[in-house]
């Protein structure tokens, strides 16, 4: 049941990538839209995260060039790439939808960054070598697959000592009515570091606490946590060979999908959905944005 479950997830997570792409697509292609992100993006500054000194923690470890990972980037380049000293650091850009978001990136902006490709469900196998410093994951984990597991891969993927950042909006699943890559909901409550959706909920202090410590505060509303990696992750909870099952089915499960004339043509429509969604909101205001959001979130499954 349990694997059964995963499957799901993944398949619906799946179904969210349409919306995805629309969005960065749009963003790059309308000047406005993109001048605003690259006004507020952090690129080309110094590394600075909300609630945590960075800069300190990497100025304290050993290697004389960590490795940074920014998991679930998207397009924003939120997280700043140099040092207090003005000097780069070694910070790669990871997501799951990496080809997509290069082919725009490289078609509106080709000077940014490229996105490596992983997944956060699997990130290990991404990185395998144990020797990341800092894994950055902010307002993304709630949107993959499997919250908890992307958890337990970023801090295998870390050395001893290794930190992983989260910082994400509350509760965004319940504000997004579990449309799109929003299945889950992230919350502090009480000290701790809270996953939850309609049928699950995972306190993450209890999870990681054989081999991570974490603290949890709040920061601006929003939930933090800052997640040492003390010891080895269990092989048992990494549940590689389930990965594997999982992967495999899911594939079986979408090429079934697409030989469906129906499904296929529902993909579409959903795509021609959001791209005229996209290119009509971007002439009103934010905050006019944000209200027709809202209406077409509760209209559109």
């Amino acid at each position: 049941m349990k694997n059964q479950q995963r499957l799901q997830d993944t398949l619906n997570w799946l179904e969210g990538i349409p919306y995805e792409i629309t969005f960065w697509k749009y963003t790059f292609q309308y000047k406005k839209r993109l001048q605003s992100l690259l006004t507020w993006s952090k690129l080309n500054s110094t590394l600075c995260l909300q609630g945590w000194d960075a800069i300190t923690f990497l100025s304290s470890l050993p290697q004389s060039n960590p490795i940074i990972l920014d998991v679930g980037c998207g397009m924003s380049y939120a997280t700043g790439n140099l040092n207090n000293q003005s000097q780069p650091l070694n910070i790669h850009y990871v997501d799951a939808l990496a080809t997509h978001f290069n082919r725009i990136k490289n078609r509106y902006q080709p000077s940014l960054p490229d996105i490596e490709f992983g997944m956060m469900e699997y990130l290990s196998a991404f990185y395998p070598n144990h020797d990341i410093s800092l894994i950055i994951i902010q307002n993304a984990l709630d949107h993959c697959s499997n919250p908890m597991k992307a958890i337990l891969e970023a801090l295998d993927s870390l050395h001893i000592g290794g930190i992983l950042y989260l910082n994400h909006h509350p509760n965004e699943a319940e504000f997004e009515h579990y449309r799109g890559f929003h299945k889950f909901n992230i919350c502090k409550d009480s000290n701790h570091f809270l996953i939850w959706n309609k049928t699950t909920q995972f306190i993450v202090d209890d999870e990681v606490r054989p081999f991570a410590k974490l603290l949890c505060k709040e920061v601006d509303g929003n939930p933090i946590a800052i997640i040492t990696k003390t010891a080895n992750v269990p092989d048992e909870l990494l549940q590689r060979n389930q990965d594997v099952k999982i992967l495999c089915d899911s594939l079986l499960q979408q090429n079934q999908l697409l030989l469906s004339p129906i499904r296929v043509w529902h993909m579409h429509l959903r795509v021609l959905f959001y791209k005229i969604a996209h290119a009509t909101i971007q002439f009103f205001p934010w905050k006019t944005r944000q209200t027709i959001k809202k209406i077409l979130n509760k209209l559109h499954p």
